[in-house]
Protein backbone atom coordinates (compact mmCIF):
# COMPACT_ATOMS: atom_id res chain seq x y z
CA UNK A 1 0.00 0.00 0.00
CA UNK A 2 2.75 2.84 0.58
CA UNK A 3 4.63 1.55 -2.41
CA UNK A 4 1.13 2.33 -4.43
CA UNK A 5 1.05 6.26 -2.51
CA UNK A 6 4.77 6.69 -2.95
CA UNK A 7 4.48 5.90 -6.73
CA UNK A 8 1.54 8.71 -7.69
CA UNK A 9 3.01 10.91 -5.49
CA UNK A 10 6.21 10.96 -7.28
CA UNK A 11 4.55 10.83 -10.63
CA UNK A 12 2.76 13.89 -9.53
CA UNK A 13 5.68 15.93 -9.10
CA UNK A 14 7.31 15.82 -12.58
CA UNK A 15 5.82 17.45 -15.45
CA UNK A 16 4.38 15.23 -18.55
CA UNK A 17 7.29 16.95 -20.79
CA UNK A 18 10.40 15.72 -18.30
CA UNK A 19 8.45 12.04 -19.07
CA UNK A 20 7.83 12.24 -22.64
CA UNK A 21 4.29 11.47 -22.70
CA UNK A 22 2.46 13.26 -25.51
CA UNK A 23 0.20 16.10 -24.67
CA UNK A 24 -2.29 18.14 -26.60
CA UNK A 25 -1.26 21.56 -27.07
CA UNK A 26 -3.49 24.13 -28.58
CA UNK A 27 -0.04 25.68 -30.14
CA UNK A 28 0.76 22.59 -31.71
CA UNK A 29 -2.78 21.85 -33.19
CA UNK A 30 -3.54 22.30 -36.63
CA UNK A 31 -5.88 24.50 -37.27
CA UNK A 32 -8.76 22.98 -39.59
CA UNK A 33 -12.44 24.37 -39.58
CA UNK A 34 -14.50 21.22 -39.15
CA UNK A 35 -17.33 20.60 -41.10
CA UNK A 36 -20.57 18.53 -39.46
CA UNK A 37 -22.14 17.12 -43.08
CA UNK A 38 -25.79 15.89 -44.19
CA UNK A 39 -27.14 14.56 -46.70
CA UNK A 40 -30.66 15.85 -47.66
CA UNK A 41 -31.81 15.03 -51.06
CA UNK A 42 -29.51 12.23 -53.29
CA UNK A 43 -31.45 10.69 -56.74
CA UNK A 44 -32.45 7.29 -56.06
CA UNK A 45 -30.72 5.70 -58.82
CA UNK A 46 -27.96 6.24 -61.63
CA UNK A 47 -29.23 4.68 -64.83
CA UNK A 48 -26.61 6.29 -67.15
CA UNK A 49 -23.06 7.91 -67.43
CA UNK A 50 -24.42 10.69 -68.73
CA UNK A 51 -26.80 11.29 -65.92
CA UNK A 52 -26.90 14.69 -63.52
CA UNK A 53 -26.26 13.34 -60.34
CA UNK A 54 -27.09 15.97 -58.15
CA UNK A 55 -27.08 16.30 -54.07
CA UNK A 56 -28.41 18.45 -51.80
CA UNK A 57 -25.92 18.81 -48.67
CA UNK A 58 -26.16 20.72 -45.52
CA UNK A 59 -22.85 22.24 -43.97
CA UNK A 60 -22.36 22.82 -40.26
CA UNK A 61 -19.11 24.67 -39.06
CA UNK A 62 -19.17 22.92 -35.36
CA UNK A 63 -15.29 24.63 -35.23
CA UNK A 64 -14.04 28.04 -34.18
CA UNK A 65 -13.13 28.89 -37.47
CA UNK A 66 -15.18 30.15 -40.94
CA UNK A 67 -14.72 28.18 -44.00
CA UNK A 68 -15.05 30.04 -46.88
CA UNK A 69 -16.00 28.68 -50.70
CA UNK A 70 -12.49 29.49 -52.30
CA UNK A 71 -10.63 27.28 -49.72
CA UNK A 72 -11.75 24.21 -51.90
CA UNK A 73 -9.55 25.43 -54.05
CA UNK A 74 -6.54 23.88 -52.90
CA UNK A 75 -6.75 23.41 -49.69
CA UNK A 76 -9.94 21.28 -48.90
CA UNK A 77 -11.93 18.61 -50.67
CA UNK A 78 -15.82 17.63 -50.28
CA UNK A 79 -15.47 13.77 -51.53
CA UNK A 80 -18.61 10.66 -52.50
CA UNK A 81 -17.04 7.04 -51.35
CA UNK A 82 -18.89 3.65 -51.92
CA UNK A 83 -18.52 2.48 -48.21
CA UNK A 84 -18.00 -0.98 -49.04
CA UNK A 85 -14.68 -0.57 -51.26
CA UNK A 86 -14.20 2.62 -50.42
CA UNK A 87 -14.24 3.92 -54.00
CA UNK A 88 -14.29 7.32 -54.36
CA UNK A 89 -16.83 8.37 -56.91
CA UNK A 90 -17.04 11.79 -57.01
CA UNK A 91 -14.75 14.52 -55.35
CA UNK A 92 -14.73 18.85 -55.97
CA UNK A 93 -10.82 18.38 -56.71
CA UNK A 94 -9.87 17.46 -59.93
CA UNK A 95 -8.41 14.33 -59.29
CA UNK A 96 -7.43 13.71 -63.33
CA UNK A 97 -5.48 16.59 -62.93
CA UNK A 98 -6.25 17.76 -66.33
CA UNK A 99 -8.15 21.08 -64.91
CA UNK A 100 -10.47 20.56 -66.83
CA UNK A 101 -13.35 21.62 -64.62
CA UNK A 102 -12.80 23.33 -60.97
CA UNK A 103 -14.69 23.07 -57.56
CA UNK A 104 -16.86 25.89 -58.42
CA UNK A 105 -18.58 23.47 -60.94
CA UNK A 106 -18.98 20.56 -58.74
CA UNK A 107 -20.04 22.75 -54.91
CA UNK A 108 -21.90 25.47 -55.51
CA UNK A 109 -20.61 28.92 -54.09
CA UNK A 110 -21.64 29.28 -50.71
CA UNK A 111 -19.43 32.37 -49.86
CA UNK A 112 -18.33 31.59 -46.31
CA UNK A 113 -19.56 29.84 -42.75
CA UNK A 114 -18.67 31.13 -39.98
CA UNK A 115 -18.52 29.30 -36.59
CA UNK A 116 -21.88 27.24 -35.60
CA UNK A 117 -23.67 28.62 -38.72
CA UNK A 118 -25.11 26.16 -40.87
CA UNK A 119 -25.89 26.37 -45.23
CA UNK A 120 -27.25 24.30 -47.46
CA UNK A 121 -24.84 23.41 -51.14
CA UNK A 122 -25.94 21.82 -53.90
CA UNK A 123 -22.95 19.01 -54.97
CA UNK A 124 -23.02 17.47 -58.76
CA UNK A 125 -20.74 14.38 -59.15
CA UNK A 126 -18.54 15.64 -62.20
CA UNK A 127 -15.80 13.41 -63.90
CA UNK A 128 -14.43 13.01 -67.36
CA UNK A 129 -12.61 10.80 -69.61
CA UNK A 130 -10.16 11.94 -72.72
CA UNK A 131 -11.20 11.32 -76.17
CA UNK A 132 -8.53 12.90 -77.49
CA UNK A 133 -5.90 14.95 -77.84
CA UNK A 134 -7.44 18.35 -76.47
CA UNK A 135 -10.89 16.79 -76.22
CA UNK A 136 -12.39 15.52 -72.80
CA UNK A 137 -15.86 14.22 -72.80
CA UNK A 138 -17.87 14.59 -69.49
CA UNK A 139 -19.52 11.89 -67.29
CA UNK A 140 -20.70 11.28 -63.63
CA UNK A 141 -17.89 8.06 -62.93
CA UNK A 142 -20.68 5.93 -61.74
CA UNK A 143 -19.26 3.23 -64.25
CA UNK A 144 -16.28 2.51 -61.28
CA UNK A 145 -19.44 0.57 -59.72
CA UNK A 146 -20.66 -2.47 -60.35
CA UNK A 147 -24.96 -2.69 -61.19
CA UNK A 148 -27.03 -2.74 -57.87
CA UNK A 149 -27.90 -0.91 -54.41
CA UNK A 150 -24.48 0.93 -52.73
CA UNK A 151 -24.48 2.71 -49.61
CA UNK A 152 -22.59 6.25 -50.40
CA UNK A 153 -21.32 8.64 -47.56
CA UNK A 154 -19.56 11.94 -48.12
CA UNK A 155 -16.44 13.13 -46.37
CA UNK A 156 -14.97 16.25 -45.84
CA UNK A 157 -11.39 15.97 -46.42
CA UNK A 158 -7.83 18.42 -45.92
CA UNK A 159 -6.01 18.23 -49.36
CA UNK A 160 -2.63 17.01 -48.36
CA UNK A 161 0.89 18.85 -49.64
CA UNK A 162 0.78 15.27 -51.39
CA UNK A 163 -2.39 15.82 -52.91
CA UNK A 164 -3.72 13.68 -51.02
CA UNK A 165 -7.04 13.46 -48.95
CA UNK A 166 -7.57 13.65 -44.80
CA UNK A 167 -10.49 12.68 -43.54
CA UNK A 168 -12.02 15.69 -41.20
CA UNK A 169 -15.53 14.27 -40.76
CA UNK A 170 -18.38 12.33 -42.36
CA UNK A 171 -21.78 12.43 -44.01
CA UNK A 172 -24.78 9.91 -42.60
CA UNK A 173 -24.67 6.70 -44.97
CA UNK A 174 -27.54 6.78 -47.84
CA UNK A 175 -28.73 4.03 -50.23
CA UNK A 176 -28.68 4.47 -54.37
CA UNK A 177 -28.87 2.08 -56.92
CA UNK A 178 -26.23 1.91 -59.80
CA UNK A 179 -27.25 -0.08 -63.09
CA UNK A 180 -24.86 1.90 -65.23
CA UNK A 181 -23.26 -0.92 -66.77
CA UNK A 182 -24.41 -2.70 -69.72
CA UNK A 183 -24.93 -6.96 -69.78
CA UNK A 184 -21.10 -7.11 -70.98
CA UNK A 185 -20.01 -4.89 -67.99
CA UNK A 186 -18.90 -1.67 -69.61
CA UNK A 187 -20.76 1.72 -69.07
CA UNK A 188 -24.11 1.80 -70.99
CA UNK A 189 -24.36 4.00 -74.37
CA UNK A 190 -24.91 7.57 -73.74
CA UNK A 191 -24.57 10.81 -75.59
CA UNK A 192 -21.29 12.49 -74.18
CA UNK A 193 -20.99 16.00 -73.61
CA UNK A 194 -17.78 17.45 -75.01
CA UNK A 195 -16.36 19.67 -72.21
Amino acid sequence: MFLVIFSVVSLSACSLSELNIPFFSKKNAVETPVIKMRVATNPTSVEDPCQNVSFRIYLENVSKLALSHHQFGNEFAINLYERESSTLVCSSKDVLGHGVFTYDSVISNFGTINPSEKKGITFQCKSYMKADSDIFLLHNNFESLSNGKHKFFFAFEKITEEGDFEEISKSNVFQMESNVRNEEGGPKYCSYKQI
